[in-house]
């Protein structure tokens, strides 16, 4: 029981960490379909790098490498 409310802690504090990062912030906005709270330059930015980040249930972004073609 106690693992559980400290993942849950540390789980919120990478939120407000990352919420802190002005670009982080943005890239969420990006992947939610927020697009309307982003200046068009920055929609335009976020779009050319989204395919590489992924948002899980709690809200976390990871990054996820880009698979190389296989039999190009």
């Amino acid at each position: 029981m106690q693992e559980g409310l400290i993942r849950e802690m540390r789980i919120d504090r990478i939120k407000q960490a990352r919420d802190e990062e002005v670009s982080i912030a943005g890239m969420k906005k990006y992947l939610s379909g927020s697009i309307a709270d982003l200046t068009q330059a920055e929609a335009r930015s976020y779009g050319k790098v989204a395919a590489d980040y992924e948002a899980d249930d709690q809200d976390l972004l990871f990054y996820c490498t880009p698979h190389a073609e296989i039999g190009g």
